[in-house]
Protein backbone atom coordinates (compact mmCIF):
# COMPACT_ATOMS: atom_id res chain seq x y z
CA UNK A 1 0.00 0.00 0.00
CA UNK A 2 1.66 3.18 -1.22
CA UNK A 3 0.52 6.67 -2.15
CA UNK A 4 1.89 9.73 -3.89
CA UNK A 5 0.25 12.83 -2.46
CA UNK A 6 0.44 15.83 -4.80
CA UNK A 7 -0.35 19.22 -3.30
CA UNK A 8 -2.43 21.91 -4.99
CA UNK A 9 0.85 23.55 -6.04
CA UNK A 10 2.02 20.32 -7.66
CA UNK A 11 4.56 19.26 -5.03
CA UNK A 12 4.70 15.42 -4.70
CA UNK A 13 5.15 13.65 -1.38
CA UNK A 14 5.58 9.88 -1.19
CA UNK A 15 3.82 7.92 1.54
CA UNK A 16 5.18 4.47 2.29
CA UNK A 17 3.27 1.43 3.45
CA UNK A 18 4.46 1.81 7.08
CA UNK A 19 3.38 5.45 7.13
CA UNK A 20 -0.08 4.69 5.76
CA UNK A 21 -0.46 1.69 8.05
CA UNK A 22 0.43 3.75 11.12
CA UNK A 23 -2.12 6.44 10.25
CA UNK A 24 -4.75 3.78 9.53
CA UNK A 25 -4.03 2.10 12.87
CA UNK A 26 -4.33 5.37 14.81
CA UNK A 27 -7.61 6.24 13.10
CA UNK A 28 -9.01 2.76 13.75
CA UNK A 29 -8.06 3.12 17.42
CA UNK A 30 -9.71 6.54 17.51
CA UNK A 31 -12.90 5.16 15.99
CA UNK A 32 -12.91 2.39 18.59
CA UNK A 33 -12.54 4.94 21.39
CA UNK A 34 -15.50 6.86 19.96
CA UNK A 35 -17.58 3.69 20.04
CA UNK A 36 -17.66 3.18 16.27
CA UNK A 37 -17.80 -0.47 15.30
CA UNK A 38 -19.42 -3.04 13.07
CA UNK A 39 -22.44 -1.75 11.16
CA UNK A 40 -22.10 1.88 12.26
CA UNK A 41 -22.42 4.40 9.44
CA UNK A 42 -19.81 7.17 9.25
CA UNK A 43 -20.33 10.06 6.84
CA UNK A 44 -17.08 11.20 5.20
CA UNK A 45 -16.58 14.44 3.29
CA UNK A 46 -12.85 15.05 2.98
CA UNK A 47 -10.52 16.21 0.22
CA UNK A 48 -8.55 13.53 -1.56
CA UNK A 49 -5.49 12.96 0.57
CA UNK A 50 -3.82 10.55 2.95
CA UNK A 51 -6.39 11.27 5.68
CA UNK A 52 -9.28 10.39 3.38
CA UNK A 53 -7.58 7.21 2.19
CA UNK A 54 -6.62 5.98 5.65
CA UNK A 55 -10.02 6.84 7.12
CA UNK A 56 -11.74 4.62 4.55
CA UNK A 57 -9.28 1.83 5.33
CA UNK A 58 -9.82 2.23 9.08
CA UNK A 59 -13.61 2.18 8.72
CA UNK A 60 -13.41 -1.05 6.74
CA UNK A 61 -11.03 -2.52 9.30
CA UNK A 62 -13.34 -1.93 12.27
CA UNK A 63 -16.41 -3.06 10.30
CA UNK A 64 -18.08 0.34 10.03
CA UNK A 65 -19.97 1.44 6.91
CA UNK A 66 -18.32 4.29 5.03
CA UNK A 67 -20.64 6.92 3.57
CA UNK A 68 -18.36 9.03 1.33
CA UNK A 69 -19.74 12.31 0.00
CA UNK A 70 -18.47 14.70 -2.64
CA UNK A 71 -17.07 17.97 -1.38
CA UNK A 72 -19.82 19.93 -3.18
CA UNK A 73 -22.61 18.37 -1.13
CA UNK A 74 -24.58 21.04 0.73
CA UNK A 75 -25.25 21.29 4.45
CA UNK A 76 -28.90 20.44 3.82
CA UNK A 77 -27.94 17.34 1.85
CA UNK A 78 -25.49 16.31 4.55
CA UNK A 79 -28.20 16.57 7.17
CA UNK A 80 -30.63 14.56 5.03
CA UNK A 81 -28.10 11.80 4.36
CA UNK A 82 -27.03 11.65 7.96
CA UNK A 83 -30.63 11.34 9.11
CA UNK A 84 -31.57 8.81 6.44
CA UNK A 85 -28.65 6.51 7.20
CA UNK A 86 -28.58 7.16 10.96
CA UNK A 87 -24.91 8.05 10.73
CA UNK A 88 -23.09 7.76 14.04
CA UNK A 89 -20.34 10.18 13.07
CA UNK A 90 -19.63 12.91 10.51
CA UNK A 91 -16.08 13.60 9.37
CA UNK A 92 -16.17 16.83 7.38
CA UNK A 93 -12.67 18.16 8.02
CA UNK A 94 -9.32 16.48 8.73
CA UNK A 95 -9.59 17.82 12.28
CA UNK A 96 -12.73 15.69 12.75
CA UNK A 97 -10.80 12.44 12.30
CA UNK A 98 -10.54 10.61 15.64
CA UNK A 99 -7.00 9.55 16.50
CA UNK A 100 -5.78 7.42 19.37
CA UNK A 101 -2.94 5.17 20.38
CA UNK A 102 -3.35 1.56 21.23
CA UNK A 103 -4.92 -1.39 19.47
CA UNK A 104 -8.28 -1.50 17.72
CA UNK A 105 -10.28 -4.67 17.09
CA UNK A 106 -10.32 -5.96 13.52
CA UNK A 107 -13.85 -6.86 12.45
CA UNK A 108 -14.50 -10.42 11.33
CA UNK A 109 -17.69 -10.01 9.34
CA UNK A 110 -19.42 -11.97 6.60
CA UNK A 111 -18.70 -10.86 3.01
CA UNK A 112 -22.37 -9.90 2.66
CA UNK A 113 -22.22 -7.45 5.57
CA UNK A 114 -22.66 -3.79 4.50
CA UNK A 115 -19.33 -2.11 3.79
CA UNK A 116 -20.03 1.03 1.78
CA UNK A 117 -22.99 3.33 1.34
CA UNK A 118 -22.57 5.45 -1.78
CA UNK A 119 -25.13 7.88 -3.13
CA UNK A 120 -25.92 7.98 -6.83
CA UNK A 121 -25.35 11.16 -8.83
CA UNK A 122 -29.04 12.03 -9.03
CA UNK A 123 -29.20 12.29 -12.82
CA UNK A 124 -32.44 10.30 -12.83
CA UNK A 125 -34.16 11.84 -9.83
CA UNK A 126 -33.09 12.35 -6.26
CA UNK A 127 -29.80 10.66 -5.30
CA UNK A 128 -30.29 7.20 -3.82
CA UNK A 129 -28.06 5.43 -1.35
CA UNK A 130 -26.59 2.26 -2.82
CA UNK A 131 -25.42 -0.27 -0.25
CA UNK A 132 -22.34 -2.26 -1.26
CA UNK A 133 -21.28 -5.31 0.77
CA UNK A 134 -17.80 -5.80 2.14
CA UNK A 135 -17.06 -8.20 -0.68
CA UNK A 136 -17.13 -5.15 -2.97
CA UNK A 137 -13.43 -4.74 -2.20
CA UNK A 138 -12.35 -8.20 -3.32
CA UNK A 139 -14.88 -8.34 -6.18
CA UNK A 140 -13.25 -5.34 -7.83
CA UNK A 141 -10.16 -7.37 -8.67
CA UNK A 142 -11.95 -8.21 -11.92
CA UNK A 143 -12.41 -4.65 -13.12
CA UNK A 144 -8.93 -3.64 -11.93
CA UNK A 145 -7.26 -6.46 -13.85
CA UNK A 146 -9.50 -6.77 -16.91
CA UNK A 147 -10.68 -3.20 -17.38
CA UNK A 148 -7.99 -0.94 -15.95
CA UNK A 149 -5.17 -3.37 -16.67
CA UNK A 150 -3.56 -2.77 -13.29
CA UNK A 151 -0.37 -4.69 -12.49
CA UNK A 152 1.35 -5.08 -9.16
CA UNK A 153 3.54 -2.11 -8.37
CA UNK A 154 1.99 0.25 -10.94
CA UNK A 155 1.53 3.93 -10.30
CA UNK A 156 -2.20 4.55 -10.80
CA UNK A 157 -3.83 7.94 -11.18
CA UNK A 158 -7.60 8.05 -11.09
CA UNK A 159 -8.80 11.65 -11.01
CA UNK A 160 -12.32 10.93 -9.70
CA UNK A 161 -13.28 13.19 -6.83
CA UNK A 162 -13.76 11.66 -3.37
CA UNK A 163 -17.38 10.76 -2.75
CA UNK A 164 -17.96 8.91 -6.01
CA UNK A 165 -17.79 5.13 -6.13
CA UNK A 166 -15.06 5.42 -8.75
CA UNK A 167 -12.74 7.10 -6.28
CA UNK A 168 -13.21 4.19 -3.88
CA UNK A 169 -12.63 1.39 -6.35
CA UNK A 170 -10.01 3.04 -8.60
CA UNK A 171 -8.06 5.21 -6.13
CA UNK A 172 -8.04 3.10 -2.98
CA UNK A 173 -8.51 -0.48 -4.24
CA UNK A 174 -5.50 -0.66 -6.63
CA UNK A 175 -3.20 0.31 -3.77
CA UNK A 176 -4.91 -2.05 -1.34
CA UNK A 177 -5.09 -5.09 -3.60
CA UNK A 178 -2.04 -4.74 -5.86
CA UNK A 179 0.48 -2.71 -3.86
CA UNK A 180 0.13 0.07 -6.40
CA UNK A 181 1.20 3.62 -5.73
CA UNK A 182 -2.02 5.62 -5.96
CA UNK A 183 -1.84 9.31 -6.84
CA UNK A 184 -3.74 11.65 -4.50
CA UNK A 185 -3.92 15.04 -6.23
CA UNK A 186 -5.39 17.84 -4.14
CA UNK A 187 -5.54 20.52 -6.84
CA UNK A 188 -8.40 21.54 -9.09
CA UNK A 189 -8.35 20.54 -12.74
CA UNK A 190 -6.34 22.67 -15.13
CA UNK A 191 -5.53 21.18 -18.54
CA UNK A 192 -2.05 22.67 -18.88
CA UNK A 193 -1.09 21.68 -15.33
CA UNK A 194 -2.56 18.19 -15.82
CA UNK A 195 -0.33 17.60 -18.84
CA UNK A 196 2.71 18.80 -16.90
CA UNK A 197 1.90 16.51 -13.99
CA UNK A 198 1.34 13.54 -16.27
CA UNK A 199 4.75 14.10 -17.82
CA UNK A 200 6.36 14.47 -14.40
CA UNK A 201 4.60 11.57 -12.65
CA UNK A 202 4.37 9.13 -15.59
CA UNK A 203 1.60 6.90 -14.15
CA UNK A 204 1.39 3.50 -15.79
CA UNK A 205 -2.42 3.58 -15.55
CA UNK A 206 -4.48 6.74 -16.00
CA UNK A 207 -8.21 7.18 -15.53
CA UNK A 208 -9.86 10.53 -16.20
CA UNK A 209 -13.29 11.76 -17.20
CA UNK A 210 -14.13 12.32 -20.90
CA UNK A 211 -14.24 16.06 -20.26
CA UNK A 212 -10.74 16.06 -18.81
CA UNK A 213 -9.40 14.16 -21.82
CA UNK A 214 -11.09 16.58 -24.23
CA UNK A 215 -9.79 19.69 -22.48
CA UNK A 216 -6.28 18.28 -22.29
CA UNK A 217 -6.38 17.52 -26.01
CA UNK A 218 -7.44 21.11 -26.72
CA UNK A 219 -4.73 22.67 -24.52
CA UNK A 220 -2.13 24.84 -26.24
CA UNK A 221 0.68 22.70 -24.81
CA UNK A 222 -0.88 19.44 -25.98
CA UNK A 223 1.63 17.24 -27.79
CA UNK A 224 4.69 18.88 -26.23
CA UNK A 225 4.95 16.54 -23.22
CA UNK A 226 6.47 13.09 -23.03
CA UNK A 227 3.69 10.75 -21.88
CA UNK A 228 5.48 7.58 -22.88
CA UNK A 229 5.18 6.05 -19.41
CA UNK A 230 1.39 5.78 -19.62
CA UNK A 231 0.63 2.15 -20.50
CA UNK A 232 -3.14 2.21 -20.23
CA UNK A 233 -5.81 4.87 -20.08
CA UNK A 234 -9.45 4.49 -19.17
CA UNK A 235 -12.48 6.61 -18.71
CA UNK A 236 -16.07 6.17 -17.64
CA UNK A 237 -19.00 8.11 -18.99
CA UNK A 238 -20.28 9.10 -22.39
CA UNK A 239 -18.57 8.05 -25.61
CA UNK A 240 -17.02 10.91 -27.56
CA UNK A 241 -17.49 11.62 -31.26
CA UNK A 242 -15.97 9.39 -33.94
CA UNK A 243 -12.66 11.22 -33.70
CA UNK A 244 -11.80 10.20 -30.16
CA UNK A 245 -8.31 10.80 -28.89
CA UNK A 246 -6.21 8.39 -26.88
CA UNK A 247 -2.89 8.48 -25.12
CA UNK A 248 -0.42 6.35 -27.02
CA UNK A 249 2.63 5.16 -25.12
CA UNK A 250 4.30 4.49 -28.48
CA UNK A 251 3.76 8.00 -29.83
CA UNK A 252 3.94 9.67 -26.40
CA UNK A 253 0.88 11.79 -27.16
CA UNK A 254 -2.83 11.61 -27.91
CA UNK A 255 -3.54 10.58 -31.46
CA UNK A 256 -6.91 10.71 -33.29
CA UNK A 257 -8.40 7.32 -34.11
CA UNK A 258 -11.54 6.13 -35.77
CA UNK A 259 -14.60 5.06 -33.87
CA UNK A 260 -14.13 1.56 -32.53
CA UNK A 261 -10.34 1.74 -32.63
CA UNK A 262 -9.76 3.74 -29.47
CA UNK A 263 -7.77 2.09 -26.71
CA UNK A 264 -10.27 3.58 -24.28
CA UNK A 265 -12.36 1.07 -22.41
CA UNK A 266 -15.83 1.76 -21.12
CA UNK A 267 -17.56 0.41 -18.05
CA UNK A 268 -21.28 0.67 -17.48
CA UNK A 269 -22.92 0.31 -14.12
CA UNK A 270 -23.88 -3.22 -15.16
CA UNK A 271 -20.56 -4.75 -16.19
CA UNK A 272 -21.55 -7.84 -18.14
CA UNK A 273 -18.78 -10.21 -16.97
CA UNK A 274 -19.75 -9.56 -13.38
CA UNK A 275 -22.66 -11.30 -11.74
CA UNK A 276 -24.52 -8.60 -9.87
CA UNK A 277 -26.57 -9.68 -6.88
CA UNK A 278 -28.81 -7.87 -4.50
CA UNK A 279 -28.66 -8.68 -0.86
CA UNK A 280 -30.99 -8.12 2.04
CA UNK A 281 -30.26 -5.28 4.41
CA UNK A 282 -32.03 -3.82 7.37
CA UNK A 283 -32.69 -0.61 5.43
CA UNK A 284 -36.39 -0.05 4.95
CA UNK A 285 -36.48 3.42 3.41
CA UNK A 286 -37.36 3.65 -0.28
CA UNK A 287 -34.41 6.02 -0.66
CA UNK A 288 -31.98 3.19 0.07
CA UNK A 289 -31.31 0.72 -2.73
CA UNK A 290 -29.36 -2.39 -1.70
CA UNK A 291 -26.99 -3.59 -4.38
CA UNK A 292 -23.64 -5.27 -4.66
CA UNK A 293 -21.25 -7.05 -6.97
CA UNK A 294 -19.81 -10.49 -6.72
CA UNK A 295 -17.15 -11.13 -9.33
CA UNK A 296 -16.84 -14.50 -10.96
CA UNK A 297 -13.81 -16.46 -9.92
CA UNK A 298 -10.71 -16.00 -12.04
CA UNK A 299 -11.11 -19.56 -13.34
CA UNK A 300 -14.67 -18.88 -14.47
CA UNK A 301 -13.57 -15.68 -16.19
CA UNK A 302 -10.80 -17.43 -18.10
CA UNK A 303 -13.13 -20.18 -19.23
Amino acid sequence: MRALAVSASGEPHRLSDPQLEELTRRIAAGLHVRGIGAGDVVLVRLPKGAEWLCLLRALYRVGAVALPCVEQVTAVELAERSQLTEARLQVLEPADIPLADGPAPVADLAPDAPGFLIFTSGTEGRPKAAVHPRRYLEANRLQLERWMGVRAGDRVWCTAAPGWSKSVRNVWFPAELYDCETVLHAGRFDAAERLELLAALQPQVLCMSPTEYRLCAKAATFGSHDLGGVRGEERAGQVDSAHKRSISAKNSRWSPVRAGQSRMKYLSCRLSPVHWKTFRTSCTSSSVRPCGATARTRLEWQQ
